[in-house]
Formats: C-alpha cells, sequence, structure tokens
C-alpha cells in the first residue's frame, strides 16, 4: 500500500520567564537547558496527541473488506470492480466511505465491526455475525444496544462493497498515531523541530499533523499564560502587605524625627544606609525569585543551590554593615533603621507595581516561544514502497537463488556420465554409443 509523509517545521525559542532568575543569580546560570529535548517529549506526550485524536477521530479506523490473497494487490493496481465484488460484497480501488462519529460501548471497543450495503445508501452494522443497527448515508443512525451510534456522511464506488470499522481505545489510538509521528530536532542547538507523519491516506496526513502543531502551540501558549496568571496572583497578594508595612515604617520615621526635632543622617550615616538598602533589595529580591523557583526545582538543582549560595553571601554582608552600625551614636542608629525599613519598603512596593503591570501585559499578550516555520503539507509522491529499488532486489534476489537451485540439484545428480565410473564399481562395460551432432 503507498504510503504518504507530511511533513512541518517549529521552532522553539529560548523561554522568558516573568522574573528574571539568571540574572539575580548573578548570570551563573544563565545559559538555556536543553528546552528543545523537552518540547520533543511534550509533541509526543498523551496530552498532545490525545486531543488530535479527538480532534481529528484517528481512534475510528476504517478499512474496505478484499478479496482474499488477491483483493489488495489488485486494488494498488487500480482495478475499479473485479469479478464478484457485487456477491460477495468485496470493495475495490473506486469504494469508499468517510465515517465522521462511530461510538460504541465500552465492551465494543477495539472490536472489529462489518459494515454491509444493502442498497445505494442503505447500510447494516454488523458484530459477530449479528446485525446491531441499520442506517442511511447521510443520517446518524443509533442502535437499539445503548451507545451505538454511527454516521456515515458520504459512500462513492460502483460496487456494494463492505467496509471493516473499529473503534479503538484512547490509549490505542495514541498509541498507534504515535507510532507513525517522527519528531526531530534539525542540526544541533538550533531549536527547528522536524515534524512528519506517516500515512496512506494524503488528505488524512497533512490534516492530522496540522492539528498536532496546532494542539502542541496551543498549549504552550496556555502554559506561559497560566504561569503568568500565577505570578500575576503572587505579586497582587504581597502589594498589599507591602503597602501596609511602608506606611508604618514611613509614620514610625515622621515620629521619630518630629520627637527629636529632625535629626539628619552623617555622610557615614547615609552610606551605610545605602549599602544596607542595597543588600536588603536584593535579599527580597531572591526571596521572590525563591517562591517562583521552588516550584519547579527541587534544593539539590543546581539553580537553587546558587540561590541559596548567594542568599547566604548577603546575609554575611548585611552582618558586617549592622556590625558597623551598632558603632554609631543611638539616635544615627534609630534614624538609619527607620530610614532604611521606609525606604527598602518603598522601594520593594515600587518593584511590585512595576512587575504587576508588566505580568498584566504578558497574561494579555502572550504569544509563545513555539513557531510554525511549515505548516503541515504532504508530499506528493509516497515514500514507500520503492518500487525501483524492490525490483532490483527481486531481480537479484531471483539471480542468486536460480544459481544456487542449479548448483544444488547439480551437487546432488548421482547418475553416471563416464565408463570409467562402471569400471570402479567393479562393473564390465559391454558397449559405448557415441554421441555425435543431429545432421
Amino acid at each position: 500500500t503507498p504510503m504518504f509523509q507530511a511533513d512541518a517545521l517549529v521552532q522553539v525559542e529560548e523561554e522568558k520567564q516573568g522574573l528574571d532568575v539568571a540574572a539575580m543569580l548573578g548570570g551563573d546560570l544563565a545559559t538555556a537547558s536543553s528546552s528543545t529535548k523537552a518540547e520533543v517529549e511534550i509533541i509526543q506526550s498523551r496530552m498532545v496527541l490525545g486531543d488530535a485524536v479527538a480532534r481529528t477521530a484517528t481512534d475510528v479506523v476504517v478499512t474496505a473488506r478484499r478479496m482474499p490473497v488477491v483483493g489488495k494487490f489488485l486494488t494498488n493496481l487500480g482495478f475499479v470492480s473485479g469479478p464478484f465484488s457485487s456477491d460477495y460484497g468485496f470493495s475495490w480501488a473506486a469504494d469508499n466511505i468517510n465515517v465522521t462519529r462511530f461510538d460504541v460501548p465500552d465492551y465494543a471497543l477495539n472490536l472489529p465491526h462489518l459494515i454491509e450495503f444493502t442498497g445505494p445508501d442503505r447500510f447494516s452494522l454488523v458484530l459477530d455475525g449479528a446485525t446491531i443497527l441499520d442506517g442511511r448515508v447521510g443520517e446518524q443512525a443509533t442502535g437499539p444496544r445503548g451507545g451505538y451510534r454511527l454516521f456515515v456522511q458520504t459512500r462513492s464506488g460502483p460496487s456494494s462493497g463492505s467496509f471493516v470499522i473499529t473503534r479503538l481505545d484512547p490509549l490505542s489510538a495514541i498509541e498507534a498515531l504515535r507510532e507513525r509521528l517522527t519528531v526531530s530536532e534539525r542540526g544541533k542547538d538550533t531549536g527547528i523541530l522536524s515534524v512528519t507523519l506517516d500515512s496512506p491516506d494524503r488528505r488524512e496526513a497533512s490534516e492530522t499533523l496540522q492539528q498536532i502543531v496546532q494542539i502542541f502551540l496551543k498549549q504552550n501558549v496556555d502554559r506561559l499564560s497560566e504561569e503568568a496568571e500565577q505570578q500575576l496572583a503572587f505579586l497582587e497578594k504581597q502589594i498589599p502587605d507591602v503597602r501596609g508595612e511602608l506606611e508604618v515604617s514611613e509614620n514610625n520615621l515622621n515620629a521619630y524625627r518630629a520627637r527629636n526635632d529632625s535629626v539628619d543622617l552623617t555622610f557615614e550615616t547615609q552610606s551605610i544606609l545605602e549599602q544596607l538598602v542595597r543588600v536588603e533589595n536584593q535579599l527580597t529580591e531572591l526571596e521572590f525569585a525563591e517562591a517562583e523557583i521552588s516550584q519547579q526545582f527541587t534544593k539539590s538543582h543546581p539553580r537553587y543551590e546558587a540561590l541559596l549560595t548567594k542568599r547566604s553571601r548577603l546575609i554575611d554582608e548585611r552582618a558586617k554593615l549592622e556590625a558597623r552600625v551598632n558603632e554609631l551614636p543611638s539616635t544615627q542608629q534609630e534614624v538609619l533603621r527607620l530610614t532604611r525599613d521606609a525606604t527598602v519598603n518603598q522601594e520593594i512596593f515600587v518593584a511590585l507595581l512595576n512587575s504587576q503591570q508588566e505580568m498584566s501585559l504578558v497574561k494579555a499578550g502572550t504569544i509563545g516561544n513555539i513557531r510554525i516555520l511549515d505548516p503541515a503539507a504532504t508530499q506528493p509522491k509516497p515514500i514507500k514502497p520503492r518500487k525501483a529499488l524492490i525490483v532490483i532486489l527481486a531481480t537479484l534476489l531471483g539471480g542468486v537463488l536460480g544459481v544456487g537451485w542449479v548448483l544444488v540439484v547439480r551437487a546432488l545428480h548421482r547418475g553416471v556420465e563416464n565408463p570409467d565410473d562402471l569400471e570402479d564399481l567393479g562393473l564390465p562395460v559391454y558397449a559405448s554409443i557415441p554421441l555425435a551432432a543431429a545432421g
């Protein structure tokens, strides 16, 4: 049977995270992970292929009932009809039906049913010799047994051929589709995926493959949109708390200055304050990053370990700065502490508001990191069988077998070809008839 191949080209771009964790870690882990390999596994997953099976009804397998032994061979040669086709219900090259719905009860999954036409547009569905339902082309047929629904949309062909129809269970249908699907990366670290699908039907190959890449694209967009939504919900939860802390810290600072006649910071205290604010901001960023990265990795992962290492280093630096603060006069210490709290809370509040706006824009305009470069298209010529190669190999094999047969027969021949053979056995030779050419 000729097999056709549809192909599509997909690009996997580097995923952009809502929070730049790599930058927070000092760029130590800025190199991209094996995202392409992950996308290859995703496109072959049950999540994607299961949705494709449901959309394209590839779990319904319809095959024409051919004449035994030679029916498939004659059909591949293009015979429109043949002897006894009407008498025995055999289908030929021009016979075809289009089934858009076939529902069966659970016990009938994976069981072959027979569609027998009793007229130009009338048919019966048979299982193990028993008629399940009768129907008409273009109308949905429902059987008396629960769970059976069959819709034959169109029928074409000169003979009243029969067809075998099977409804596969979901896992079998997904596995059958996966066996026909091939996903590979073009080149090394290019992020370009070549996706191909084999099928005996040119139209089915391109339509099914196009559905697969579209579902793959949609799930990618939905996943990134869901991530943006989760980060937005996290920010919306944090903003009221930070706003409350900011108001409390500003009120405490203003109240202390009012009690102590607007005490100002010295140059040394101001320098320590700026360093403390920088460290506190970095620690807060790492706290937000840890909340995100903990949902993806364990603490033994290199990214998580790098985050913990940097946080430990910042905590040590903060401890040294606080030791310097303890050497300042008590008034400067209190002003510095209150000013630090107010400044840090203000910067965190502004950063959260900016991130909230960014996440809102990301959620509204998520396009994903998957791009379809070439939509699915089926090659005009079948990829197999390779007829020329088969003819050459068959010729060579036939020659080898023929020569081998002659050599075997020759080796097994036990006839007498020379008088000396008889004398060696002790038998007398009375006469010898010479061989003369005719004429």
